[in-house]
């Protein structure tokens, strides 16, 4: 049951979180018209891309290798996947950085 390879959890625990990335986006687009143009609006943009950069990982996360999509397992996509990560994280310190100067500024 808890193996890897062949578990029904490992497909179903990622599309479950692809689809939590995807309410995420929905929410924050959602936000985005409500503040104007405002710090708390930067904010907002940056952590919606956290959420794009997110779904587009767990996205990937879920086709694996893509050995099926002509990748091989030297040149899969899973750099991709870590590099929509490593963006992701750069929105979330922004999305911070922005958070804190509005308290500042408050």
């Amino acid at each position: 049951m808890f193996d890897y390879g062949t578990s029904f959890f490992n497909p179903a625990l990622k599309i479950i979180i692809a689809i939590g990335y995807a309410y995420v986006v929905y929410l924050y687009f959602r936000c985005n018209a409500e503040f104007g143009d405002s710090t708390t609006n930067r904010a907002l943009k940056a952590l919606l891309m956290v959420g794009v950069f997110g779904l587009l990982g767990a996205s990937l996360r879920y086709i694996g290798h893509g050995t099926e999509l002509g990748f091989t397992k030297e040149f899969s996509l899973k750099w991709l996947q870590s590099a929509c990560y490593i963006i992701q994280a750069f929105y979330f310190i922004n999305a911070a950085k922005y958070f804190n100067r509005a308290a500042q500024a408050a």
